[in-house]
């Protein structure tokens, strides 16, 4: 999947307040995996605000 698309729909996610973990699991991910995967295109989750950001 498109790193931006992939963002898109996991921070819209989690603004609606479903777990990182059920939407790693939903997109084929372990979290770890989702993590590394949008790490590498710069992106880090913020636990505070509860989405990704660069």
């Amino acid at each position: 999947m498109e790193t931006h698309l992939l963002l898109s729909i996991v921070n819209t996610q989690l603004r609606d307040g479903k777990a990182l973990a059920d939407i790693a699991f939903d997109l084929g991910f372990n979290e770890e995996n989702l993590l590394e995967h949008l790490a590498i295109e710069g992106y880090v989750y913020d636990q505070k605000s509860q989405q990704f950001k660069r």
